[in-house]
């Protein structure tokens, strides 16, 4: 899944992890603790990759998301 994840700079849909044999309930905890951030309704990315995103203006963004 995270070759798939990198290739879409960090963004994955539920059915990538439900591919790879997560449960929705462990998506639900992925997301309340953090590690992931739900952009919309089913639509994702790590909040790794979140924090190491470019902002508009091309500087990389250093603080990290809550």
């Amino acid at each position: 899944m995270r070759a798939v994840v990198q290739a879409r700079s960090g963004l994955f849909g539920t059915a990538d992890p439900t591919a790879a044999g997560v449960t929705e309930r462990e998506i639900r905890s992925a997301v309340r603790s953090g590690t992931w951030v739900r952009l919309r309704p089913g639509l994702f990315v790590t909040a790794a990759d979140l924090a190491e995103t470019k902002r508009p203006d091309g500087v990389m963004n250093s603080t990290p998301w809550p």
